[in-house]
C-alpha cells in the first residue's frame, strides 16, 4: 500500500509539473508576443516622427538645404 501511495504521489507530482510547464510555456509565449508588439509600436512611433529626416538624411545637410527639401516634400 505504501508503494502504491508513493506511485500515486509521484504521478500526481508529474502531472502537476507537466501542467505547470505548459502554463509557463504559454505565459512565456504571451510575454514574447507582447514584447514584440510593444517593440513594433515603439518603432512605428519613432519611425513616423523621424522617418523623413532619417531617409533624406536631413540631419547631415546644411540647414538651408534641409529647409529646401522639407519645403519640396510638402508641395
Amino acid at each position: 500500500e505504501n508503494i502504491q501511495n508513493a506511485v500515486r504521489a509521484a504521478q500526481k507530482i508529474r502531472t502537476e509539473r507537466i501542467q505547470l510547464d505548459e502554463k509557463i510555456r504559454k505565459d512565456m509565449e504571451s510575454l514574447r508576443k507582447y514584447v514584440l508588439e510593444e517593440r513594433q509600436q515603439s518603432f512605428a512611433h519613432k519611425t513616423s516622427n523621424g522617418f523623413v529626416k532619417v531617409c533624406l538624411g536631413l540631419e547631415a545637410l546644411p540647414q538651408s538645404k534641409a529647409e529646401d527639401l522639407k519645403t519640396l516634400g510638402q508641395e
